[in-house]
């Protein structure tokens, strides 16, 4: 799922194209942009590895162009029981949520 400046909300499937979905207000876009500085994503390294000790959890891909700067990092392990993993899980939680609002307001992209 991708968040444009504009709140138009695209949605990647396996084997097809980006699709909007959904559009949020400036609102929300301002609401989302404020949690994903607070969970980190613009200062992420490439990958962040699972721990040693962990076994199992999948694999989550954040992308941001906040600030001016591209960050594309992998995050192994992506669970709950993982610390680093944490902040992103509550922003995708988040992410769902405002999308679930703003497809349940009826709003599509133009």
């Amino acid at each position: 799922m991708r968040v444009h400046d504009d709140g138009t909300v695209e949605l990647l499937k396996a084997g097809a194209d980006w699709r909007p979905i959904a559009e949020m207000t400036a609102d929300e876009v301002a609401d989302l942009v404020v949690r994903t500085r607070k969970a980190g994503i613009p200062e992420l390294p490439a990958e962040v590895p699972r721990p040693e000790t962990m076994r199992g959890g999948s694999e989550c891909e954040l992308r941001t162009d906040l600030d001016g700067r591209e960050v594309r990092s992998i995050i192994h392990g992506w669970t709950e029981s993982n610390p680093p993993a944490r902040p992103s899980l509550e922003l995708v939680m988040a992410l769902s949520a405002l999308v679930s609002t703003a497809q349940a307001r009826g709003t599509q992209p133009s």
